[in-house]
């Protein structure tokens, strides 16, 4: 790995430095060649950074900020009027080319509207959607986008969606020719609104990839398909409801096992490997949603992560920026967008 640098928004999400600190001290433990570049209330930060041992470490850099973007400031409250705040300073520190990527917990609105005025996107990319790793019940990972960056969108946009969740699948996946689907609500051709059905039919055109035609909801998780397609409204919501999903089943198993003495027996002999088999599915276990179509490595971590998901989103961000992957992802979108643009 080569030595990078990634910048960090210690004040987003429900827990703020309670969580991304010690989930910093896992990532410099693990990683010992990547330095990091903290940004957040010295209030908060640097006891934090004390009791960690991470305050005389070399590879730590702290850097206060005035103020922080909280859950329900607007985007353009964030661009105006946030410009001393923390996610602010961390993307500035990226499109300056001192660090290779980023990660926050933060507000997703402001994230998208502060990193497309920051970073940039990429030539030909009219709107950065939020991608990330999905388990299936085959076993495969899935890409799905958009994630809840554009929640409304034009056929335009889910056709370069598309092109840039092909290019993301075969880098990060090894996927050679990924198997690429709308989000609809039906699988049948005449179904869904015009949006989707001029999509499709923008998508069918071009050979370069491989286009599957659409797919439900309840087929999402199935591994048949490399690449979700949809809008960012339709793809949080549906995530949203996978991760309640999820829950509903493991704490539903829970209530049933426990009504007398043998099934409270049998809990204690499966229910630990049922629950991690359970949890593992989650998909917010698979914390960090990449926002695509950057000139720089963003990710945005779910608001309600804690240490160990958090420390997920920090080895994303070292691992896309190791690989160069906007870097590659321009060279590859281009040629399928350029033409069509």
């Amino acid at each position: 790995m080569q030595n990078l640098t990634i910048a960090l928004d210690a004040m987003g999400g429900d827990y703020g430095p309670l969580v991304t600190i010690p989930a910093l001290k896992q990532a410099v433990q693990e990683f010992p060649q990547v330095s990091f570049a903290v940004f957040g209330s010295s209030n908060q930060i640097m006891p934090l950074l004390s009791k960690y041992q991470l305050s005389k470490n070399p590879r730590v850099k702290f850097f206060a900020s005035a103020s922080v973007i909280h859950n329900d400031d607007k985007p353009i409250t964030a661009l105006r009027d946030r410009r001393d705040s923390s996610m602010y300073l961390a993307l500035e520190y990226v499109a300056q080319g001192l660090a290779h990527g980023c990660v926050s917990a933060g507000n997703t609105g402001a994230l998208v509207a502060l990193s497309r005025w920051i970073i940039k996107p990429l030539a030909g990319v009219r709107r950065p959607a939020l991608v990330s790793l999905l388990p299936t019940r085959s076993g495969k990972t899935s890409v799905m986008l958009d994630l809840g960056a554009n929640p409304n969108c034009g056929a335009d946009v889910l056709y370069q969606f598309a092109v840039m969740g092909n290019v993301f699948a075969q880098q990060i996946l090894s996927r050679s020719t990924p198997k690429i689907a709308l989000l609809n609500i039906g699988q049948e051709m005449i179904k869904g609104n015009q949006v989707v059905q001029k999509a499709s039919q923008q998508l069918s055109a071009v050979q370069d990839l491989n286009y599957c035609g659409f797919v439900e909801g309840n087929r999402i998780f199935d591994g048949d398909l490399d690449v979700i397609v949809c809008d960012g409204f339709s793809g949080n919501v549906a995530l949203k409801t996978a991760e309640g999903t999820a829950d509903l089943v493991l704490s539903s198993i829970k209530r049933v096992v426990e009504k007398s003495f043998w099934q409270r027996w049998l809990i204690k002999l499966f229910m630990p490997r049922l629950s991690t088999h359970i949890n593992s599915l989650k998909p917010s276990r698979h914390n960090g949603a990449v926002l695509l179509g950057l000139k720089g490595i963003v990710i945005k971590s779910h608001g309600s992560a804690n240490e160990d998901a958090f420390f997920q989103a920090l080895r994303q961000v070292i691992e896309y920026s190791d690989q160069q992957i906007p870097e590659k992802i321009d060279a590859q979108i281009q040629k399928i967008l350029a033409p069509h643009s």
